[in-house]
């Protein structure tokens, strides 16, 4: 089984919980079936720089550790380690608003991991607790790496953001990764042994090799392995295409034609679905006018928690959970949301009624994924 060596480093105030055993211990055990963690704990009394990394909703900013710090500071305290993980406390930066957690992956390079928590804080997904911050984000941003490190899609918020991280474990198989890296070794060899016959030059009396000499070295070369995939699109990629429908924009960038110079709603609401306010947890209720009328959107407090409640609802109605999707299915006649097409879906999602065009939605989803619309099942979404 692979072993991965981990540097955790404790910052300032994070150095005295009393509580890492414990953490450390979850953490291992979270990837135990799939890899060793070998982590240590390293206590540091850096003094972190801060630089942007996004704007948030209304004029606020985001903010990350410093890359060119982080590299300059934290990495130099890692060597032998194969990731580092830098904990930043809050007492780290007082009336700044930072991100969760950061991966940063350079392929033969040292993963530089952040996570900003405090020692108790535990993290929900739709109210259901998923244990200590510290710990989900630890594994989070782990996953993150992971995914770098064997060249995968990127999993990670569809998991973790739906409530099952555990599920990103079954794309990690390191024994898989090593065995495609010897066998491009024995390849790589075969082809160059191929080459240098190729150019030898025949003895004196000797006859020339010919071509047909050669076959032999290309008939018993392993065929270069392949990756499988579904063909069939997924939640994430039903995400990526709301989003990008619903007119993510950020500050200064251009909308329909139109310079947006504060973002677009979605944008200032932390809101990839531009959900409409219906108590949402992590937000609150914020109007703009739409069209002459007034619309109330769920304002998110970050970026995360409104891709979060998105991931949650779409997965919900692939899944044939979501209470009012399913209403809308019973007096279809149909059993539950995961029935519907992508055209009842969004004709549901984005009603005529409210001065959408939902057929040309669905329309566009359908040439996005390669299907008819009129038959596609949202069930048939990967998740």
């Amino acid at each position: 089984m692979r072993t991965f060596n981990v540097s955790v480093f404790a910052n300032n105030e994070a150095a005295t919980w009393a509580s890492w055993l414990e953490k450390i211990a979850a953490i291992k055990a979270f990837y135990a079936p799939v890899c060793e963690l070998n982590i240590t704990l390293i206590p540091t009394t850096l003094t972190p720089q801060f630089a942007p990394y996004e704007p948030s909703s209304g004029s606020g900013t985001v903010y990350r550790v410093d890359e060119a710090w982080y590299e300059a500071n934290v990495i130099p305290l890692a060597q032998g380690a194969d990731i580092a993980m830098f904990i930043v406390p809050p007492t780290d930066h007082p009336n700044i608003v930072t991100l969760m957690g950061l991966d940063f992956y350079q392929q033969g390079k040292i993963g530089e991991t952040t996570v900003f928590t405090d020692e108790t804080s535990h993290t929900y997904v739709n109210e259901i607790d998923q244990g200590e911050t510290l710990v989900n984000y630890a594994c989070h941003e782990l996953s993150h790496h992971f995914y770098g490190l064997l060249a995968k899609t990127d999993n990670t918020h569809l998991y973790f953001f739906a409530g099952t991280p555990a599920k990103v474990l079954a794309d990690f198989d390191f024994d898989e990764q090593e065995l495609a890296w010897y066998q491009q070794v024995a390849q790589d060899l075969e082809t160059e042994l191929g080459l240098l016959k190729a150019r030898q030059i025949p003895p004196i009396g000797d006859v020339a090799p010919q071509q047909q000499q050669n076959s032999a070295i290309t008939a018993t070369q392993s065929p270069e392995p392949t990756q499988t995939t579904s063909s069939e699109p997924s939640v994430s990629h039903l995400f990526d295409f709301i989003k990008g429908y619903e007119g993510w924009a950020a500050p200064g960038e251009t909308l329909n034609g139109v310079v947006v110079p504060t973002g677009s709603v979605s944008y200032q609401c932390n809101n990839p679905m531009n959900a409409k306010w219906a108590n949402q947890q992590y937000a609150t209720a914020r109007t703009f006018e739409i069209n002459g009328r007034q619309e109330i959107f769920a304002a998110f407090d970050t970026l995360e928690h409104g891709a979060a409640y998105g991931m949650t609802c779409l997965t919900e109605v692939i899944n044939g959970t979501d209470e009012v999707y399913n209403v809308a299915a019973h007096n279809l006649g149909l059993a539950n949301s995961g029935d519907l097409t992508l055209n009842q879906f969004f004709a549901i999602r984005d009603a005529a009624s409210d001065g959408n065009n939902p057929d040309q939605y669905a329309a566009a989803a359908g040439k996005q994924f390669g299907v008819n619309p009129a038959t596609f099942l949202m069930k048939q979404f990967t998740v």
